[in-house]
């Protein structure tokens, strides 16, 4: 920002401090090292890495071993939470699962080091990412609420407990009340139908993919976790050598599983947004996936090879799979960067995607349309670009003078409603406010605006530029 000065005539950085420093952190480490890219490039592979390495710390807190079915967690991170591009989440979320599993192992550990100690931990998640913050909250507050549903009585001890844990997250909760909603996001607040819940269930399965498949795979996986744990699970009858290749190959920590079947049942029930931050019902899910998978303990003798093995063959199908999608996302993203250097840098852009789709043919697109939202931002990065819905919250806004070309957390404007009445807000004038469309057809063939000129002829995307002096007969 500071070496662009269109990007300063466009956006401007706000003073203060915002609780999302996870990536902010990281980025002000290593860019200047390798610069923006790589650095960002860098932070998705931690994000990813990040949860992984907390659920195995989990594993370990528990069992005082690192369990093999522990490694399951690989399995679940390219999930809904990562394709939406919630790395910030995923990389404290990791963070949040790992101050977990020292809070399992300080369970002894005197109140007077464990206050400060733990209270200066929730802090820093704070200020990584609230809504991390808020997951470190639920984990320790579900932990430590499983005795007392066991023992079906609430002890004094009990009680210190909890006005300890709620001490603790003073300081955090302080910290997120002195941010304003306008500073999460928004103000609405929004709960969604059964679709949303559907969605909700199914997010630790879905990486960059429609719904199509996703009820059979989640059928599927259900089916098979049901026969591993018939066939699979300790039974304490049984000797732990027994000759059945069967007996002894697992057992599950009754404490994490109650824990990650309280997370499921909470994506049920959670609002699809809050205060304007999105896809909040989604994150639970993985978080329950992980700890059921922190939860399997592999015993001593147990030999489960083939059963591992399938599991291997499933994570490498996936992984392919996820490879294929990835591969051919970053062509798409090469083949715009390409073409958007015949843009000048400084141009004021406008995306815009079909309102409807032809019957016939397919889509020569990678996934679906609303994964290409936010393409755009590339010529940000690139072009010195503004684009209406880029996300200027946080710290980062829109000067004053471009407030009516822009729109937060909007989506790509119909093809089929410019100059008409139903345009968004942002695309009411966008004849005078923007210099190119960035129109994704996604490889279907459209009509070009009246007023525009092709300059690039894409795969998934058209660059028109704008005839500004055009007048389109009136409406």
């Amino acid at each position: 920002h500071n070496s662009s000065a269109h990007l300063q005539e466009f956006y401007s950085v706000k003073d203060g401090f915002f609780p999302y420093w996870g990536f902010g952190g990281f980025m002000k480490i290593f860019s200047p090292l390798v610069g923006v890219e790589i650095a960002g490039r860098w932070f998705a592979i931690a994000a990813l890495l990040s949860p992984v390495i907390g659920t195995l710390l989990v594993a370990r807190a528990r069992h005082k071993k690192i369990s093999l079915f522990s490694l399951a967690a690989c399995a679940f991170i390219f999930s809904n939470v990562a394709s939406w591009g919630f790395v910030n989440f995923l990389f404290t979320l990791g963070i949040s699962l790992s101050v977990f599993s020292l809070w399992i192992s300080c369970e002894k550990m005197s109140a007077y080091i464990k206050l400060p100690l733990f209270a200066a931990l929730a802090l820093i998640v704070c200020a990584m990412h609230m809504v991390g913050a808020g997951f470190l909250g639920m984990l320790i507050g579900f932990w430590e609420l499983y005795p007392i549903i066991k023992s079906k009585k609430i002890t004094r001890g009990d009680i210190v407990r909890y006005i300890q844990i709620a001490l603790i997250f003073i300081p955090a909760a302080a910290l997120f009340f002195m941010q304003s909603p306008n500073h999460m996001g928004g103000k609405d607040t929004f709960y969604g139908d059964i679709f949303y819940r559907i969605q909700s269930t199914q997010s630790v399965f879905n990486f960059m993919s429609d719904l199509k498949y996703n009820h059979l795979i989640t059928l599927c996986v259900g089916i098979a976790i049901l026969i591993i744990y018939i066939f699979f699970r300790h039974r304490p009858n049984e000797p732990q050598a027994s000759s059945k290749p069967h007996a002894g190959t697992f057992k599950i920590d009754p404490r994490l599983c109650y824990m990650a079947i309280v997370f499921f049942a909470l994506s049920l029930i959670i609002p699809f947004s809050v205060s304007g931050v999105a896809y909040i019902n989604i994150r639970f899910p993985i978080v329950a996936a992980l700890l059921l998978a922190a939860s399997i303990q592999d015993l001593p003798k147990a030999r489960p090879l083939w059963l591992t093995s399938i599991f291997m063959v499933l994570l490498l199908t996936k992984t392919g799979w996820n490879h294929h999608k990835l591969a051919t996302g970053d062509r798409e993203i090469k083949e715009l960067r390409t073409a958007g250097q015949l843009i000048p840098k400084g141009s004021k852009i406008i995306p815009t995607q079909p309102g409807i789709y032809p019957e016939d043919g397919d889509a020569a697109i990678s996934m679906l349309p609303h994964h290409y939202t936010h393409h755009v931002a590339w010529l940000t990065l690139d072009r010195d670009a503004l684009f209406p819905y880029f996300f200027s919250m946080f710290n980062v806004g829109i000067q004053g003078e471009y407030t009516r070309q822009t729109i937060p957390h909007a989506f790509a404007v119909k093809h089929t409603d410019l100059d008409t009445d139903k345009a968004l807000g942002y695309a009411r004038h966008w004849r005078e406010d923007f210099d190119y469309v960035l129109f994704m057809h996604f490889g279907f063939s459209f009509d070009e605006p009246k007023g525009t000129r092709p300059i690039h002829k894409g795969s998934w995307f058209n660059i028109l530029e704008i005839d500004k002096s055009y007048k389109p007969p009136h409406q």
